[in-house]
């Protein structure tokens, strides 16, 4: 769901949570089961889906 949500926020046109639920899943969820797991993801997040500039440069300076 993570990987989903990430396209959805980056991408202007992606595919639908029945497409992802064939091409990601490969069938081993149901679309009722992705759609759960998106939202989710999304109440866990906060539904703040979008990274601050400063926080994401201080991630990539502690990764490397």
């Amino acid at each position: 769901s993570a990987f989903m949500l990430a396209s959805k926020v980056i991408c202007d046109d992606t595919y639908s949570n029945k497409s992802w639920s064939i091409v990601i899943a490969q069938d081993i969820f149901q679309l009722r089961e992705t759609n759960q797991m998106e939202r989710e993801m999304c109440q866990y997040l906060e539904w703040e889906l979008n990274v601050n500039p400063v926080t994401l440069r201080e991630f990539e300076e502690t990764t490397r």
